[in-house]
């Protein structure tokens, strides 16, 4: 359930930049038409941001594992973004380098 009083979001430059992991490789945050959008993998998937509360964005999933309008949330922060989907074993924290 989405908050009732949101916080609003800072400049949507303020997250937008490349941010790499360990283990998930790098990933790039962008402005696009107004809002945010995520890429990710080889393919590469790419996913429209949604605000929520604050410095916390969500996504919808789209795979096998997912049943439509399953969302996660990605936090960011000053120097780093976390994806919660990826985040189960501890691993889904992405270092900003650019």
């Amino acid at each position: 359930t989405p908050p009732a009083s949101p916080l609003p979001p800072r400049a949507l430059s303020v997250y937008a930049g490349d941010y790499a992991n360990d283990y998930y490789g790098p990933i790039t945050v962008r402005e696009s038409a107004g809002g945010l959008v995520l890429t990710i993998g080889p393919a590469p998937l790419v996913l429209p941001l949604s605000h929520w509360d604050g410095d916390v964005y969500t996504f919808q999933l789209r795979n096998e594992n997912a049943t439509p309008g399953t969302i996660s949330r990605v936090w960011f922060g000053s120097d780093r973004l976390t994806l919660e989907y990826y985040d189960h074993e501890g691993l889904g924290t992405f270092m900003r380098t650019g």
